[in-house]
């Protein structure tokens, strides 16, 4: 508990010096560098927040769910010292490729965002785990809602849309008069922050799967990929 209270209290003091520094239009290096301190940060509660769904996840394997224990024990042992690259370096590669890019959204078949994901990525693990033939629909739709986003029932909402009207192309401005949803709610905000709020948002509507049983994702697409690598002993 003293150290999630010191995690968080480190990324608000490192939010407002950013703020601070953008308000005083302090020297670029300085700032870009307090921006990597923030992602790190950010990312690395975002993990250990992955790595207690997975250990308190009932249809894990034991031996995954002690391998993301043994990760958690090393964030907890050296909370001053552990981020994200020393333990799960994958899953910043591709937060930091996803903050970069801005869903298209057009036919909603994804191919735009794919590929900029890709080249944004230093780490292909994980777009490479999805387009393995023996994924499932539902990992498929955890990717999808990664990608775009938002949720698998608003893409769905939005391709069966697609798929009644011509032309076969959206813009913002038509998906979200669509979804009902103002300029402020449609994605989250860029950066690590707008990243951790995708990935709650993501979590809470698995989960409701999960215990309802209704379509779409059980998981996020990052629960997916983090359960396989460890399963598979894979370094990660």
């Amino acid at each position: 508990m003293f150290g999630e209270a010191y995690h968080a209290a480190k990324i608000k003091e490192a939010i407002a010096l950013v703020y601070a520094l953008e308000a005083v239009g302090g020297p670029a290096p300085l700032q870009e560098g307090l921006e990597r301190e923030l992602g790190q940060s950010i990312y690395t509660k975002l993990a250990e927040e992955l790595f207690v769904s997975i250990v308190t996840d009932s249809t894990a394997p034991r031996a995954v769910k002690t391998s993301a224990a043994k990760s958690l024990f090393r964030i907890w042992e050296d909370r001053l010292l552990a981020e994200i690259d020393d333990f799960a370096p994958i899953l910043e590669s591709i937060w930091r490729a996803r903050n970069e890019l801005r869903p298209v959204l057009g036919t909603m078949r994804g191919t735009q965002e794919f590929f900029r994901l890709v080249q944004a990525a230093c780490d292909e693990r994980f777009v490479d785990h999805f387009s393995r033939e023996d994924v499932t629909d539902e990992q498929h739709q955890a990717f999808e809602e990664f990608l775009f986003g938002i949720s698998h029932e608003e893409i769905a909402q939005l391709r069966e849309h697609l798929a009644a009207n011509a032309p076969g192309c959206l813009s913002y401005e038509q998906a979200r008069a669509l979804l009902g949803r103002n300029g402020d709610s449609w994605v989250p905000s860029p950066g690590p922050q707008g990243l951790y709020t995708s990935y709650k948002r993501r979590r809470v509507k698995a989960h409701y799967r999960s215990l309802t049983g209704a379509a779409g994702p059980k998981k996020t697409a990052e629960e997916y990929v983090m359960i396989a690598f460890l399963e598979a002993g894979v370094e990660r």
